[in-house]
């Protein structure tokens, strides 16, 4: 039986399946629930299976090892596997009932779905709830660059809400999926992304003659674009093909937001344009970019209205 396969009550380990949440090249996530007095709900990331590719299973583990070290709020929690009799719980575990024994982890059920729900029903987002969407985001990345990663893809899918959003409540943003993440994020050849979001040094030969990369400055750049989108509900570079998109990105100039969005206010429409700068030494960088988003004055704590603008 293949992971894709895998349906409403089987069981993985010591949880049983509710449901698919999504769907990747390298793995699928799934709704379930730990089978024990804890009963807590979890989410399951279970690698693709292939007899002569180690790749899905390596991917998987990596990301449980990565979680294992990093603790803040704004990055989803590795939830342990419980073993019994075991004092020391494993980040991942092999699916032994599963076709093949993909490797898999578990972590906290995000109850507020992704940020790329509510682009798609609305468009785009009110601007306080965009800029503390932003904000919440950059910490995370910060963080994580200050303990050696870097993320590299973060995009609208790959961001959620901890607690339903509904007025009244919380917005606990969380990044996910660290399939593409890198250590080492100094100097690092990056691979793997989403076109879409990946900045122009990433689509260029390496020259011996330029300054090293930078990762934090990738990360910031694609958090412009993430900006981009969810304040105006458009791309800052589109394209027919992947040929035409990476010459976009390249080379045309990007059209600031508030061109798009009248009532976006000058100091946010200039910090996405200093994120989506083409040359990484013009880019600002992530603590700066984290210090600036803080200053401003649209960050909230509770959603006082719908997230749409």
């Amino acid at each position: 039986m293949s992971v894709g396969a895998l349906e409403p009550n089987m069981t993985v380990g010591p949880f049983m399946v509710t449901e698919s949440i999504a769907r990747g090249g390298m793995a699928t996530v799934y709704r379930a629930q730990r089978q024990d007095r804890n009963g807590s709900e979890v989410a399951l990331k279970i690698s693709r299976f292939a007899e002569t590719d180690k790749r899905y299973g390596d991917a998987v583990r990596f990301e449980a090892n990565l979680l294992e070290h990093l603790d803040h709020p704004n990055i989803v929690k590795l939830v342990p596997i419980p073993v019994p009799n075991q004092r020391v719980f494993p980040s991942a575990a092999r699916a032994m009932q599963i076709r093949g024994n993909p490797w898999y982890y578990a972590m906290e059920f995000m109850a507020g779905g992704s940020l790329l729900d509510y682009v798609e029903q609305g468009g785009r987002l009110a601007i306080d709830v965009a800029v503390s969407t932003a904000y919440q985001v950059a910490r995370g990345l910060l963080y994580m660059h200050r303990m050696g990663y870097a993320h590299l893809d973060t995009k609208v899918e790959n961001i959620l809400f901890r607690y339903p959003v509904e007025k009244g409540a919380l917005l606990h943003v969380v990044i996910v999926d660290f399939g593409v993440s890198a250590q080492n994020v100094r100097g690092m050849q990056a691979t793997g992304g989403t076109l879409l979001i990946m900045a122009p040094e990433r689509l260029t030969p390496p020259d011996p003659d330029d300054p090293p990369l930078d990762a934090g400055k990738m990360d910031v750049y694609s958090l412009g674009v993430t900006m981009y989108r969810i304040l105006t509900g458009q791309y800052p570079f589109i394209g027919n093909s992947q040929r035409t998109l990476i010459s976009a990105i390249l080379n045309d100039p990007v059209t600031p937001p508030n061109e798009h969005r009248a009532d976006i206010p000058p100091d946010i429409a200039g910090l996405v344009m200093a994120c989506l700068a083409k040359d990484q030494i013009d880019r600002i960088g992530l603590p700066d970019l984290v210090a600036d988003l803080e200053r401003l004055p649209y960050r909230i704590t509770r959603l006082t209205r719908d997230l749409s603008g």
